[in-house]
Formats: structure tokens, sequence, C-alpha cells
């Protein structure tokens, strides 16, 4: 069917021309910006439009509602058009308001068919704003939510403005443009009827003028006109139902009743819910039911299903809803059980050592077993068990760590030799039992300091030098010898087979004299460890004075040797770690001591 503009509202002293609108359209349909357009199937992925989030398998992508425009296209009324409204200045405001009616939508940006006026064929630009506004109960605006600016051509075509953010409406809203200068701004409204109730779009436009009171558009004009102003949306659908019953037997219905959430089947979204213009049998924005595998769709809001014969079948609960460019779907299914007399075989797989019942039966190892039942729907069924055993194990482990380190053995955190058991599953789920013997490597490395040189020891593989003054470790000293800059104790961290321990501080004086400290590069202590009776031996030199401290630095034991070997009697102490001061001229020697 062919519209055409047949008149053109003007409150001025001017005349305009004639006006050949130019749309951009494809059979009935009218192309969004590419900006906004989306493809017309399942779950059509979301635009990335500034605000929105990712798609979920609710979400339905972006629309535009063009209920105006195409109730114009479907009206075969006498005398049915679209018309332009021309408002002068920029005070002047059209709205075109929508219905919710208990559902919840998203209102990206306002679309709207319109141009600049222009009494010649030169082109012009206009700034446009469009609008977002609450409405009360006679859907008249009352409040701006948000505004957007574009600008237009006096090439009448359909112009978008989108907002910084989506926002959230929950109730009935309108949409409005005007322009920003003070200019004349064209709208395209229709004027399809005037006998019909809101809900199908009459009653709902409306038109500000400079005192700032809106006037709805039947009062204005005479007979009530809907303004080609449409948002810009998104909406959600969720499906939910409960059945009756999971088990029944055939022949017996079983009643499903909806519980989703209302779903948005008006004028706002739904192309054919209004059989007056459309006139389809069944609504596509609507709940359908699918009782059994590739069965024919229900359309009904609760449902209701009779099964001929036993089985496990899938009720499917479909809300589907169609826009004009994007068309999405919600399901939600659950299996309904329909027993008759006859053998029903099931597959059971337990652990060892558990036991399944089946009747009167008790199942401890595999094979097929099977028992008559009378079901909670009342009816007789064989049922037939194919038992699988799945097996248990006792496993063995060996860990080692380093002294100092912690071992997580299952929700055990370990720390010391030992051996633990811990429950583990297997893939399975069957409990299996994991025996741990655990290990600790404890290291001793040594250091020795050889003409103001300090060596670590040969059998680590990575050294770490420390200031044990401050303490600190020393940055960049990480070879096996470090020649000390500065007299005081120095340290170094070695790593044996993976693991890392510090050595006894050393004292170094008289950095560049060599002869201070040469006399003490033989010293030993042994045995470390010792169970409490250690030997010092200095390979000839008799040093000043020998001092065992606790690891608080307390002195312990303090000896005068008289000799190159001294014997130092620890047994009443209790295990720790000593530290034994060899003490000669202006040098000195500490060797870190352990006792069992």
């Amino acid at each position: 069917m062919k519209k055409n503009l047949l008149r053109l509202f003007l409150y001025t002293a001017i005349t305009l021309p004639a006006i050949g609108l130019r749309a951009q359209t494809e059979g009935s349909k009218i192309y969004l910006p590419e900006s906004l357009r989306t493809d017309n199937t399942h779950n059509a992925a979301r635009l990335a439009q500034p605000g929105h989030q990712g798609i979920s398998s609710t979400t339905c992508g972006i629309d535009t509602i063009l209920y105006p425009y195409l109730k114009e296209l479907a009206f075969t009324a006498p005398n049915d058009s679209f018309f332009i409204d021309a408002m002068v200045g920029n005070v002047r405001t059209a709205s075109q308001s929508y219905l919710t009616n208990g559902g919840t939508v998203n209102v990206y940006g306002v679309q709207f068919w319109g141009g600049a006026y222009s009494v010649s064929s030169l082109p012009k630009t206009l700034q446009v704003r469009v609008y977002l506004y609450n409405v009360d109960a006679m859907y008249k605006p009352i409040s701006v939510v948000d505004s957007a600016t574009v600008t237009v051509t006096n090439a009448y075509d359909f112009y978008t403005a989108i907002f910084p953010i989506p926002h959230v409406m929950s109730s009935n809203f309108a949409v409005g443009a005007k322009s920003i200068p003070n200019d004349t701004l064209t709208v395209i409204t229709n004027n399809a009827g005037n006998a019909w109730t809101p809900d199908y779009g009459e009653g709902l436009a409306w038109r500000r003028f400079g005192s700032g009171v809106w006037n709805s558009t039947l009062s204005f004009f005479g007979q009530d006109l809907e303004y080609m102003i449409f948002p810009i949306v998104d909406y959600t659908i969720n499906a939910s139902f409960a059945a009756s019953t999971d088990t029944a037997c055939t022949n017996a219905a079983v009643t499903y009743n909806n519980t989703s959430s209302p779903i948005l089947s008006n004028r706002m979204f739904n192309l054919r819910a209004f059989d007056k213009f459309w006139g389809f049998a069944a609504a596509d924005s609507t709940f359908k039911w699918n009782y059994t595998s590739g069965g024919p769709w229900t359309y009904t809001d609760d449902g209701s299903y009779t099964y001929p014969a036993a089985g496990a079948y899938p009720a499917i609960l479909a809300a589907e809803m169609q826009g004009y460019y994007t068309t999405c779907l919600d399901s939600m299914g659950v299996n309904t059980f329909v027993y008759a007399p006859y053998t029903m075989n099931f597959f059971q797989a337990i652990c060892n050592g558990d036991t399944v019942h089946l009747g009167s039966q008790t199942l401890t190892t595999a094979g097929t077993y099977s028992e008559l039942f009378q079901s909670m729907a009342g009816c007789d069924s064989s049922v037939t068990i194919n038992l699988t055993i799945h097996p248990t194990y006792s496993v063995t482990a060996n860990a080692t760590i380093c002294n100092g380190e912690i071992y997580i053995f299952g929700p055990q955190v370990l720390s010391s030799e030992g051996t633990y058991t811990q429950v583990f599953p297997t893939v399975s789920g069957c409990d299996s039992l994991v025996t741990l013997t655990l290990d600790i490597d404890t290291i001793y490395p040594s250091i020795v300091l050889n003409g103001g040189t300090l060596t670590g020891d040969p059998s680590a593989t990575d050294w770490q030098w420390i200031d044990c003054n401050i303490p600190a470790a020393i940055n960049g000293e990480t070879n096996q010898t470090y020649a000390p800059t500065s007299d005081g104790f120095y340290a170094v961290i070695s790593t044996i087979n993976g693991c890392s321990d510090t050595s006894e501080c050393i004292s170094v004086s008289g950095v560049g004299l060599k002869n201070k400290t040469a006399s003490l590069n033989s010293v030993s202590v042994f045995p470390n460890p010792t169970n409490g009776m250690i030997t010092v031996s200095c390979n000839g030199l008799v040093p000043d004075r020998i001092t065992v401290t606790n690891i608080l630095g307390e002195i312990i034991r303090n000896v005068e040797p008289d000799g190159a070997t001294t014997r130092i009697n620890l047994q009443d102490q209790a295990a720790s770690v000593y530290y034994v001061n060899i003490l000669y001229k202006d040098a000195s020697r500490v060797v870190k001591l352990v006792k069992q």
C-alpha cells in the first residue's frame, strides 16, 4: 500500500512548496543508520554503543520501535496519510509516548523522521535535540531523563541520536524532538484513525508550545496524530516454568505453570500482536511450548500435554520476541519422565565397597539386575539396572622439600619429616588413599676466609653474599668468591641441590692486610652437627680466645686455649644452632654449629 504526504501543518504566515520525502526503504522496512543496524537473527549481537554491556542469552539486540510508522502503512481508513508538522522556533517540541505494559526496556537513543525546513532546494542544516521523558498517567511528558543532539538537513530522512548512557525504563515513557536554534524543524506524523484505545497508539502524541504547556495532538489538530519519533531500545526476556510433576503415567495429562517475567507483547515490540492491523492468527512475540522432541509448537501462556508413550521428554517453554530488526529467544526446559508397565533400563556406577539398593536387592557387584516397582505416578514398571563398579586405589608417594619449606598434601600443610595419609577422589569420584613419605633436605653451607677473600661452598650452584652488619644482601655479589671492601661480618646464602641456607657470619678486618686473617684460614670445628663434644682445630695456631654463643648472642662458653686444639663440652646445652667464635689478634672466625 502506498502512502502519500497529503497535508502540511505549519502555523505561520508562509507557504511551503511541495516536498518530496526521501525514506530509505526496502519493501516496508526502513533502514537504521549503519551504527545501529543488526541482523534479524536469533539472539543477534548488540553493537558496541556507548554504555552497552556484552550480550547475554536473554537480552535482545538493539532495535527501534517503528510502530507509528508501520501502523500507518497497514491502516486502510479513508484519507489516511502521513503529515508534516512544522514547528517554528526553538520552544516547540513534538513527543510520542510508549507503553511498557509491565515490562522493562533499555532506551539508548531516539530516531525520528523529519528534516530542516527550507524554502529553497539549497542545502541547509539544523541542530536538533532529542529527549527521553518520564510521563504522567495521561502519557504526557513531565520530566527529562536525558537528551542528545543530532544534525539534520533539509532532506527528509530518519535521523538518530544516542544518549551518553542507556536508561532502564520500567514504566511508560516518551521521546521527543525540538530545534535548538530559532528555526523550523519538521517532523512527520500519521493520522491512522482516532477510534482506537491508547494501547493502539491513540492519545500518546503531545505538542509543547512556547508557554511550556503540552497539548495532545487530538485537542490541537482536531484529530489524533502520531509523531514519527521512535526510541532505540533493547529488552530482556526470561523463560521459566514449573511442572505439576516430573513423573507421570502414559495417557495422563501433565500441566506446566508459566512463571516467566512479563513478555512485552504490546505495540512497542510485537509486529503481529494487533490483529485489527496485522491479521495474523498467532503473535510473533509470545510464549510457545514444545512437549516432544521435534514436535509442533503450541502458542499458549501455560502448558498441558498428555504423553502417549513412556520415555523421558523435554518440555520446553520458549519466550520469543520479534522487533523490527532484531529477534531474540529465551527458552527453558525440564525433563518429564513418563512411565508405562514395561521394562525401563538404567545405567548405574558406584565405587568399590559401596552398595546400591534396588527394591529388596542390595547390589555390590557389577551386573544387570531387575525389580518390579510402582512409580510415584502409580505406574507399574520393571526397572533394570546395569551396574558398573569403579575401582578404588591405595597409592604410596615420596617427596622431598628443603628445610623451612612446606608441602601441601590435600588440606594438610606439612613442614616435618614423616609419613602422612590423605583420602583423594578419583576421576570417577571414588575415595582413594594416598600415603606420602616426606623427607626434609637440610644443608650446612661452608664459608672460608683466605687472605681477605671469602669463598662459598663449592658444592653449591648459586651464591648470594650477605653483609651481616646491616643485615642485607650485597647487590650484584653472586659469585662463589667475594672480597669485602671494608671490615665487618659477612655470610653467604648457598643453594645446594635446590635448597638454600645461610652460612655463619665471618669477621673480616684489616682489609688489605693479609697477615691479620691468614692465620685463621685453616680453622675447623668438628663434628658438625654434634651430639655435645666438639673439637676446635687451628692447625698449629693457638688462638687468644674461643667463645660459644647461642642464637640470642648470649655467651655460653668462654675458653682461653693453651694449644692449637681445644675440646669443648656442650652436652648440657639444648639442641639448637650455636656459633663458635675463634679470636686471634685482630682477626676472628665464626663457625655455625648445629647441636642435635
